[in-house]
């Protein structure tokens, strides 16, 4: 998460001294989470997750919000019909850094000395997208700790014979951001929200699985007997049997509530 708190951070510098906007706000906010993937396709896991947003207005309706996330994601196949042979199971954190382009379908405008925040309506929809970053980490608790599965390579990543086993996936992976909220003005500097997003990913493994099971003996001697327990715990799987679904990537979602504070530039009045 270093490297992305720094971008951001020299971002929202940027922004504030060279884009000429009188509104900049920032929010907290507070919800949950769940992926969609290989072990999960509808909405069965929730975790919690937390949001900052910090909020630059360009013009009425249009903005550019610098935001950071962290939630918590997971499944498990004893809650799936189809793959309770499986017996898989994760979770992971997620750190995840973006710049989004909003828009405000009421736009906010200041009074004729730029000093307030006026709108006919206390509250305004929007609807937002943008690029960003995310930095994930599928694991699985043990009784001595937690066993990390990305250095496992359960897929056979590890495992040096020709090109027959896909490279290690990196824990760093662009996402697209999109999604919808609703704003609520209450008072002059503060608000509430509620914002939905979803997140495509460029992986798919935020769960560790993607395609296909290795072989076993292979996997042993490359990569450990741990590996072995994560990619196949019941070892009734050949070699070459699909593990996922490698033609679609990865997703996830979150809903959070927050509270917004509104800064206003101070002008000398017109005469």
């Amino acid at each position: 998460m270093n490297r992305i708190t720094r971008l951001l951070f020299f971002t929202i510098l940027f922004f504030s001294f060279s884009v000429k906007a009188q509104k900049t706000s920032f929010s907290l906010g507070a919800g949950t989470m769940y992926y969609l993937g290989d072990m999960q396709q509808t909405v069965q896991d929730l975790r919690p997750a937390l949001a900052f947003h910090y909020k630059i207005n360009l013009k009425r309706n249009y903005n550019v919000r610098i935001g950071l996330f962290h939630g918590y994601y997971g499944a498990d196949d004893v809650n799936s019909a189809e793959n309770k042979n499986r017996a898989l199971r994760f979770t992971s954190p997620l750190s995840e850094g973006s710049i989004q382009f909003v828009y405000d379908f009421f736009a906010q405008t200041t009074d004729r000395n730029g000093r307030e925040w006026t709108t006919k309506h206390p509250f305004t929809p929007y609807i937002y997208a943008g690029v960003g970053g995310s930095f994930f980490n599928p694991r699985i608790e043990k009784e001595n700790g937690w066993l990390e599965l990305q250095p496992l390579g359960t897929e056979g990543q590890y495992i040096m014979r020709g090109n027959t086993y896909p490279k290690p996936y990196k824990l760093f992976q662009l996402v697209i951001p999109g999604g919808v909220g609703f704003q609520y003005r209450w008072g002059r500097h503060l608000g509430v929200g509620l914002d939905i997003g979803y997140r495509y990913t460029l992986t798919d493994y935020l769960d560790d699985v993607s395609g296909y099971y290795p072989n076993m003996v292979e996997l042993k001697a490359f990569s450990g007997v741990a590996a072995v327990q994560q990619s196949d715990p019941k070892l009734i799987h050949e070699e070459g049997m699909l593990r996922g679904n490698p033609k679609n990537k990865d997703a996830y979602v979150n809903a959070t509530f927050s509270l917004s504070y509104f800064f206003i530039k101070k002008n000398c009045p017109t005469p």
